[in-house]
């Protein structure tokens, strides 16, 4: 009698007697138990597997510094039962094997390089204790990790602020931001440390200053090695600020003149508008203010641009008028 799976099916969904049902459960049973015992047969062989663990180095010997990134993962060949190798490749937490590398026997290769063996047999104890495992069962790879070292290069770079700042209405910065140390050492490998010329300190924005500050900064390593240390690694700044007024002072514009012609401007003075510090307001006078105008002797539009030669130094110029000025030369 020829048995077929999709009449059982249907059939299994048409009302039935009890006794029907009944033969239908008991055959869904048996199917579930044979497919474990199937299961349980095959996993209870011996079968081959790998097992990969990663590498971390620590403890860099003194004054070297990694140059090739060696293996960064081991990878052990056992022979296990099915149940115990599938516990140990998908269930066991690869927990990292550490490689100390501050006793290793270090080689000089030239002034520059040196080298260092890893034998990976001297690891597998270890391992062998975490999997449970014989030596018999264990194969290593790779069994020889070669370390290629270089002298460790260090040099002084420049600290860049990268600081966001916002001030309270009429209050300013006074001069610059202050960091300090204003240089850090980088070290690394030459390479590395030859790409460097400055450290900015990590984005940092500051509303409603009204008041000095001052803030401990890390420094950004996000676009550094990994392998290139700072030291230190965080920066003192200081924001020095004050509350600004408003003011204007009237500054007559130095004429031109040689042994050839003198140059007469309209108007013969301008108003320049700044902002200065409260404890400075009284400190500005005219003569610290030098003005002229630019003539080159072939201007054409009847007009010279007005410029400040010179103006103190705690004084922030918002405006000068006019900014050009008509003149007359006048021929000697």
């Amino acid at each position: 009698m020829k048995f077929d799976v999709n009449e059982l099916i249907r059939s299994a969904k048409e009302p039935k007697d009890e006794h029907f049902r009944s033969r239908i459960y008991v055959f869904l049973v048996c199917l579930v138990i044979s497919v474990f015992l199937w299961l349980l047969i095959g996993l209870s062989k011996n079968y081959y597997g790998t097992v990969e663990y990663p590498i971390v180095y620590k403890n860099m010997p003194n004054g070297l510094v990694l140059t090739d990134k060696p293996d960064s993962i081991l990878t052990f060949r056992v022979t296990s039962g099915g149940f115990q190798l599938a516990i140990l490749k998908y269930l066991t937490r690869k927990r990292p094997i550490e490689i100390d590398l501050r006793n290793l026997d270090v080689r000089k290769v030239d002034n520059e390089r040196y080298v260092a063996d890893i034998n990976t047999s001297d690891f597998l104890s270890d391992i062998l204790n975490r999997l449970n495992l014989t030596e018999k069962m264990v194969s290593v790879s790779p069994q020889n990790i070669e370390i290629n070292f270089e002298s460790l290069a260090r040099k002084m770079v420049r600290v860049v602020p990268n600081l966001s700042l916002k001030f309270e209405k009429m209050y300013q910065l006074v001069d610059s931001i202050r960091v300090s140390p204003d240089s850090v050492e980088v070290a690394g490998s030459m390479d590395e440390i030859r790409k460097i010329t400055s450290v900015p300190t990590v984005k940092k924005a500051i509303t409603g200053i009204d008041k000095n500050l001052s803030l401990k900064v890390p420094l950004d390593k996000s676009e550094l090695s990994p392998d290139v240390n700072i030291y230190p690694e965080e920066v003192k700044v200081d924001i020095v600020v004050e509350k600004y007024t408003e003011a204007s002072i009237t500054v007559p514009i130095s004429g031109i003149e040689n042994d050839t012609m003198k140059i007469k401007t309209f108007p013969e003075d301008v108003k320049i508008t700044y902002l200065v510090s409260l404890k400075n307001f009284n400190r500005v006078d005219t003569n610290m203010f030098l003005v002229n105008v630019g003539y080159n002797g072939d201007n054409n539009s009847g007009k010279m641009k007005v410029r400040i030669v010179n103006s103190p130094p705690f004084v922030k110029i918002t405006k000068v008028e006019p900014e050009k000025v008509e003149y007359l030369v006048f021929k000697k």
